[in-house]
């Protein structure tokens, strides 16, 4: 059965999503055991914990607002033709 176009592209970027926000959470532990992050200061905890959720805020909306705009037909110019 033949997907149409759209549908493989949401595909696409539903899988990138997934894939970007996994590899970030990975890097995010690995780093948090790298540096030792739990017996850290609770200023250094906190910015971690800050940093890693803005991160996966970027990541997150970054995707969704594509997944958005080719859901309405849209590219990130403007329409598609």
């Amino acid at each position: 059965m033949a997907t149409s176009p759209v549908a493989a592209e949401l595909r696409r970027l539903l899988l990138r999503l997934v894939l970007f926000t996994a590899l970030l959470h990975g890097a995010a532990i690995a780093l948090h055991y790298a540096f030792d992050i739990a017996s850290a200061s609770s200023t250094v905890r906190n910015a971690f914990t800050v940093a890693w959720v803005a991160a996966t805020f970027v990541v997150v909306s970054i995707y969704l607002r594509r997944i958005r705009l080719v859901r309405r037909g849209m590219t990130v110019r403007g329409r598609k033709s």
